[in-house]
């Protein structure tokens, strides 16, 4: 009786402790593809920006050395 009614409760308590644990563990698996995703993307940007300012700053220098040569 009161053993076998405590081991159920503590069964159905496991249990229901299981499903929140694999409830959290995808949740935290869903967030750090997010995660992994907005970071590629991030650094996908970063490289762009970085390419796009060494282009411009040699059409900067191209400008500077042509007016500087027609003084």
């Amino acid at each position: 009786g009161i053993i076998k009614g405590k081991t159920d409760s503590f069964e159905r308590s496991i249990k229901e402790v299981n499903k929140q644990v694999d409830a959290f563990t995808l949740r935290m698996e869903r967030k750090e593809q997010y995660y992994i995703s907005m970071f590629s993307k991030l650094d996908t940007a970063m490289m762009e920006a970085e390419s796009q300012m060494g282009w411009l700053t040699s059409q900067i220098s191209a400008i500077s050395a042509s007016s500087g040569s027609k003084k």
